[in-house]
Formats: structure tokens, sequence, C-alpha cells
């Protein structure tokens, strides 16, 4: 194994305090492909569904640095098509999930694409909820599935949402309501790139807060749950249940 290893590579991004440590494996991450479509090639033939997530995996080796959950360990970036493992990219600890996304994903697609598989939709999480991480997902898929973050804007354009609809039990009290939204003009903005901005789909599920704390923005005393979609032909239902 130590003979087929190859050094960790070292980038930092702008305005970073400090170097981010990867492992990039591109031939065995190529092995791995041509091995599961040899012995899997059904799976690789229909529309496929890219899921992309980070994990921690907690050690004591020496090269190990200390996550956001203040413990020692690495933090791999992880492609899944089903139940297949078709990239794996690993990270120090110290280099979280979103950080530099946009270039392991990128990473990801091409070397997908070498091997003929073509993805037609993406899931993920918030961490892939960044203007350039968005940028590339959008370039290499048909549509999307990313959870959103809150932020202020987020806030005020949930407030302009007029029609919601219960979903669950009436006694649960949660909602679902949707919006066309145009993140991250900000960052496009500061990147002189306000030219590529695009609007997307925003569903939002709320469900009220025991506590009755009031949003200072809605105005309402609810926990959000956000999902940011190109999809405009799936119901709202469905994107939610297709992204859980």
């Amino acid at each position: 194994m130590k003979q087929i290893a190859n050094p960790s590579v070292k980038f930092k991004p702008n305005r970073a305090k400090f170097n981010h440590e990867f492992a990039l494996e591109p031939k065995l991450n190529n092995l791995n492909l041509k091995l599961l479509k040899r012995l899997f090639p059904k799976d690789f033939e229909r529309e496929l569904t890219l899921d992309y997530d980070n994990t921690i995996c907690y050690t004591g080796k020496e090269d190990a640095l200390r996550t956001y959950k203040h413990e020692t360990g690495y933090q791999p970036g992880v492609g899944f098509i089903g139940s297949k493992v078709v990239y794996v990219e690993n990270r120090n600890g110290n280099s979280p999930a979103h950080v530099l996304q946009e270039d392991t994903l990128k990473r990801m697609f091409e070397l997908l694409l070498e091997n003929n598989i073509s993805i037609s939709k993406f899931r993920g999480d918030s961490a892939s909820y960044n203007w350039r991480t968005i940028q590339t997902i959008d370039k290499y898929t048909s549509t999307f599935y990313v959870r959103a973050r809150m932020s202020h804007t987020v806030e005020s354009t949930i407030s302009k949402i007029k029609k919601w609809e219960s979903v669950g039990d009436p006694g649960q009290n949660i909602y679902r309501g949707e919006t066309i939204f145009t993140p991250f003009s900000r960052a496009a903005r500061d990147s002189n790139e306000s030219a590529d901005l695009k609007p997307y789909r925003l569903i939002v599920t709320k469900e009220k807060r025991k506590d009755g704390q009031l949003n200072l923005f809605t105005s309402e005393a609810f926990l959000y749950s956000l999902i940011l979609t190109n999809d405009f032909e799936k119901s709202t239902d469905d994107v939610v249940f297709f992204l859980q």
C-alpha cells in the first residue's frame, strides 16, 4: 500500500490563514471506476444521481489535525452513485467540507466523464451551498438539489412567501412553500461575475418552534429547512423526499 501512496498536496485559498492538505489519488479512483463498471455495468447505464458528502474519520495518527469537533482526524469527501463509492478525496481534519469543494467536485466530475459516466442529478448538503460550488455543479449536471444555509438575504426572501401548505399531521404545525431566488449576489459582484447569476427555486419547510422565539426577519416562531434546486418540474414534496 505504501508503494502506491502519493504525498499530500497543500492548497491555500485566497485570504486563508493556513494551508489545506488534500490527498489526491486519481489513479486509484480511476482503477476503482473501471472495476465498478466491469462488475456492475447495468448500474451505470441508466440516468445517474450522484451523492456527495464529507465525513469525519477520527484517528490518532501523527499527521491528523483537529476537526471542528475538536478531535483529531480526517475529513474525506466521497461521491456515491447508488451504493457504489465512485470517488474519494481525503483532506486533513482542519479542512471542512465547504473549503475548495468546487475543486474537489471538478476533479470528480472530470474523472467520471473520462470513464464515460455522465451525471444527471446531484445531491449535496449545505456545505455545497457556495457560489463557486453551485457554478461547478450546474456546469456538470442537469439538475441539482442542495441544502441551503440561512442568511439575512434568505430570511428576507422567506418573508415574501405568501402561500404555505400544511404537510404531515395537522398537529405538527409543519408547512411548506417556495419562491424563485437568485443567491450569491454579493459573491458574484465581488468577483465581477454578476452576469453569471441565475434564478433558482428555493423550497422552504418550516416547523413551529416550541420555545416561541420569533425570527427577526420573518416575524415567525419557526425553524426552517431550505433546499436550492434548478428543478422547476418536481412538486415541492417530491424535491424534499428526493433529497432525504
